[in-house]
């Protein structure tokens, strides 16, 4: 067993949805268990407040549930989430998990601490 340590950031522009972790930037293999230790969300607007959704997708897009649904970030501002979220890993798509991001009307900085752990 190996552990892997990894930092995914990601930037969301205004009215966009994006995946988070994995990001499709940063190799994970099939059968490995991702665990989110921690999650930062944060307006990049001074001036004004937007909302923000964080859900959990499977590989084939389909929205398995939600970590945050419109949930409000203040301008200038940063929520956090610091409990672990599981997202087993598969190349079978319906049984694999992802973490996306959906901005409002500001764009959104995300910062994950991830585990990676692989058999």
């Amino acid at each position: 067993m190996a552990n892997d340590f990894q930092l995914h950031v990601k930037t969301v522009n205004a009215t966009a949805t994006s995946d988070f972790v994995p990001d499709g930037t940063t190799t994970i293999n099939n059968n490995a268990e991702v665990v989110v230790h921690a999650l930062y969300l944060t307006n990049d607007s001074s001036s004004t407040d937007t909302n923000v959704t964080v859900q959990i997708t499977d590989g084939s897009g389909t929205l398995k549930g939600y970590i945050f649904k419109s949930l409000e970030v203040p301008a200038g501002s940063t929520v956090s989430l610091e409990k672990p979220i599981n997202l087993p890993q598969s190349s079978v798509a319906g049984t694999t998990r992802k973490l996306q991001i959906s901005a409002g009307s500001q764009k959104i900085h995300g910062t994950a601490s991830v585990l990676v752990i692989t058999w």
